[in-house]
């Protein structure tokens, strides 16, 4: 794309308006099946955090590759897939494939981590899954960007008031929204689901089952309350956290006003391009060094510790396990560090070729939950951790992230938090193993909110994991 043809965000909003008008008003947009037309403008680079903060809309999404080579920012929906059940999957994404052979269309979406379990209040307006198309979207890729309206016609054509709505919607994007002050939030209190108590029983739990076999791995998870003297913006908290979590996913859904699941997760789910898939395993922590030499230190007993080794065994095995079932061929690589900035963690990239026939759908169903979030057998760890975890995991852990006409991307949102005016709720898990002891375990759970806590608790965060 010739650089001058790109326009500011106001020159944009203003021609994407106009030939969305002029769509609009075309009789054969009125008329036909359904389908997902895409309309797009060249524009200037612009912050699509900024432009997020400046829309007034009850549906916004953002959403960053760990390269940042692929960043999306959307108000709206013109189209949305609402599941109730994990076994609404298969039909939804169906009817995506049927709705959206534009190359330019993506579906964006999550997943629940457990689809049978009831959804609690506080997660029920994201559904078992959702999967949606934005009405108006910003995006980046490859270094072009685009300002784009999404139709869904002809139902958008055929009535006169909805027309008008999408035109002024997009007129209304024109400009970012006011610069935000630093994000410096008082923190009340915390509060713990399990507390530490409760936490050393559910761990011993888990060694009682590994001990009679009916188990090889459990992962349990804490969900951590932050009560604040004021609402927390929750675009503030993903621009903060997209600062300090350099090589991860970037994650943002608000289905309602005052809701919001934010997220900063280093682990990818897969990534497709057309037949050719890339995955991988991710297990085994260590918190980073104060200095290199720490640091490296701390490396090399995460490369060879065996407990650790069990544990990313068991997620990389499980891995190429399903893979054999859906791709004709599979290549891992070796185990190397993946440093983050405040873990370090042991990963194993996956490369395959899927089959003929096999898609997303069967990807979702057969790769999620991996080990990593899981357990070994994955029914018998999913039984234990209905039973142990006294909160509802929503979204975190599931898969999110978005598919195209021939390629698709998804993360398990890990490291990530549901944001409710005044509390923001932050989980985190750790794989408990044979070997597992229990005060260890909490201690790298506070390592793994260390992102959150240094957003929320400030330098607090920095001096040690002492709980508040």
């Amino acid at each position: 794309m010739n650089r001058t043809s790109e326009q500011s965000l106001a020159q944009a909003a203003q021609t994407l308006a106009e030939a969305v008008e002029d769509l609009l008003r075309q009789p054969k947009s009125a008329a036909g099946p359904q389908r997902i037309r895409r309309v797009e403008q060249p524009v200037e680079r612009t912050d699509p955090i900024a432009w997020l903060e400046g829309r007034d809309a009850p549906v916004r999404w953002y959403w960053s590759d760990r390269e940042h080579a692929f960043v999306s920012a959307g108000i709206g929906a013109a189209w949305c897939s609402f599941g109730t059940s994990a076994g609404e999957l298969a039909p939804m994404l169906a009817a995506i494939d049927e709705l959206f052979r534009d190359a330019g269309v993506r579906v964006y979406g999550g997943m629940r981590f457990d689809g049978t379990r009831p959804a609690s209040a506080a997660w029920r307006p994201f559904g078992a899954e959702q999967f949606f198309v934005p009405r108006v979207e910003l995006r980046e890729e490859s270094g072009r960007c685009t300002l784009a309206c999404h139709l869904n016609l002809p139902e958008d054509a055929q009535d006169p008031e909805t027309s008008a709505r999408i035109v002024l919607g997009i007129r209304d994007a024109a400009e970012l929204g006011a610069e935000t002050p630093v994000f410096e939030p008082t923190v009340l209190r915390r509060v713990d689901q399990p507390e530490p108590a409760a936490w050393a029983a559910a761990v011993g739990a888990c060694l009682d089952a590994f001990a009679r076999e009916a188990a090889e791995k459990i992962v349990l998870a804490r969900q951590t309350d932050f009560y604040t003297a004021e609402p927390v913006p929750a675009l503030s908290l993903l621009r903060s956290l997209e600062r300090g979590t350099p090589n991860s996913y970037h994650y943002f859904y608000q289905p309602e006003p005052g809701l919001a699941f934010v997220g900063a997760s280093p682990e990818r789910l897969y990534r497709r391009q057309g037949r050719s898939l890339e995955t991988e395993a991710l297990a085994g922590t260590r918190p980073r060094g104060a200095t290199s030499a720490e640091d490296e230190q701390l490396g090399r007993e995460l490369l060879q510790s065996d407990k650790e080794q069990r544990e990313h065994a068991h997620v990389s095995r499980s891995i190429r396990v399903v893979l054999r079932g859906l791709c004709e061929k599979v290549d891992e690589s070796a185990p190397r560090l993946s440093r983050l900035g405040h873990c370090q963690h042991l990963l194993t990239p996956i490369r395959a070729v899927l089959k003929p026939g096999a898609g997303d759908a069967d990807l979702l169903r057969d790769l999620h939950p991996t080990p990593a979030v899981g357990g070994v057998p994955r029914e018998e760890a999913l039984v234990s951790i209905r039973a142990l975890e006294p909160f509802d995991r929503g979204w975190y852990t599931g898969p999110i992230g978005w598919i195209g006409a021939d390629a698709a991307e998804f993360a398990v949102a890990i490291r990530s938090a549901l944001v409710r005016e005044e509390c923001v709720s932050v989980f985190t898990g750790n794989g408990i193993v044979p070997g597992s002891e229990a005060e260890e375990e909490w201690q790298e759970l506070e390592s793994k909110l260390a992102d959150f806590r240094s957003v929320l608790e400030g330098a607090a965060a920095e001096s040690g994991s002492g709980r508040s």
